[in-house]
């Protein structure tokens, strides 16, 4: 199961927050790294697998690209959600850069989208921004063809609350493709009931920030 570096990236530094309330995102100058610098996280922290959220794209406001593909170059793989509204904006000609739609962003028709990740975000246990019911979202993703899903909580996201209170089991049977989650990993016994789940990857920062996962974790395949 691949662990996943998670960062987000706002004006060219890595910030950190709490929940999706991204107007309180401050610049990560704490924890085992202690610096803002992507190119530092990545080195300090050696990941094989990264996930950009690339916060200026997100809201409007220009984008990271250039910073993602210097991170992606220093990876084996770099998963990127660019708040893409529109297939035109998806740009893939880096190899291990994989573009990830998602939800919150994408304009609501998810048949448009070829060749990337989906990302499900939900929040207080519904996919936003239309309230679906997560499961159905799963669903329609399968029916899509979608390669891989990712179920965001974003709610979860820098609380490390621990596992999320969806069935991880009836999710992993309803989708075939690669299946992630990001939000809430509170500790090593998190990523154990997604493995035994069957997930094929699990996004962490909180967690590795605060020293309560060891970063050795992001530089093997996590197994049992």
């Amino acid at each position: 199961m691949e662990i996943i570096l998670a960062i987000d990236i706002k004006n060219k530094c890595v910030v950190h927050g709490k929940s999706g309330k991204r107007d309180t995102y401050t610049p990560l100058n704490w924890g085992v790294c202690g610096s803002p610098d992507p190119f530092a996280l990545i080195k300090k922290y050696r990941p094989r697998f990264i996930y950009i959220a690339d916060l200026d794209m997100i809201e409007g406001k220009g984008d990271n690209f250039e910073v993602v593909r210097a991170c992606a170059l220093l990876v084996s793989k770099c998963y990127y959600d660019g708040g893409f509204c529109t297939p035109e904006q998806i740009k893939g000609e880096q190899k291990n850069i994989i573009p990830v739609i998602g939800t919150e962003t994408c304009g609501g028709d998810l048949t448009i989208y070829k060749n990337c990740f989906l990302s499900i975000d939900i929040k207080d246990g519904k996919v936003i921004p239309d309230g679906k019911d997560l499961e159905m979202t799963v669903i329609t993703a399968q029916n899509i063809g979608y390669k891989g899903c990712i179920i965001l909580d974003i709610s979860a996201v820098g609380t490390s609350i621990g596992t999320p209170a969806y069935n991880l089991v009836k999710v992993r049977e309803t989708f075939k493709g690669q299946l992630l989650h990001g939000g809430g990993i509170k500790e090593l016994d998190d990523l154990k009931q997604f493995f035994i789940a069957g997930f094929d990857g699990v996004i962490i920062a909180t967690a590795i920030h605060k020293g309560i996962i060891p970063p050795s974790v992001l530089e093997v395949d996590f197994t049992c």
